[in-house]
């Protein structure tokens, strides 16, 4: 296996799984409440273990450098998590509106879905 493809895949598991872990069981017609907080755990929590828990920021931060240069999905995930991170204060206090939960969600599913392809694509070529 190449080191690209278990880099992705590894990306894939540990963000792009739970980027939208919580957010997959409420509905967009659940309370924003229950909303935001599924929000809050998938992008603030998104890795926890005994040492502790690891927000998606971060995690990403350690897993994009043995990406680099692989594919246009990187940009995706990239932009993704720079809009996600303009709204870091709002989420952290739970202060979103509709609109900018549904926009968050959004990019979560980005996310997910281009380091989907990343790994799928690498898979094929190798």
């Amino acid at each position: 296996m190449s080191a690209h493809l278990e880099a992705a895949q590894d990306a894939r598991h540990d963000l792009g799984k739970y980027i939208c872990m919580n957010q997959r069981w409420v509905s967009d017609q659940s309370d924003l409440s229950e909303r935001v907080g599924a929000l809050q755990a998938d992008l603030l929590r998104t890795q926890s273990g005994p040492g502790g828990t690891v927000d998606a920021f971060a995690l990403w931060a350690q897993l994009r450098p043995p990406l680099e240069g692989v594919g246009p999905e990187l940009i995706e995930v990239d932009a993704s998590l720079s809009r996600l991170e303009s709204y870091r204060e709002d989420i952290t206090q739970g202060t979103l509106n509709e609109a900018q939960v549904a926009a968050c969600t959004a990019d979560c599913k980005v996310i997910a879905d281009a380091l989907k392809r990343l790994t799928r694509r690498l898979q094929k070529e190798s």
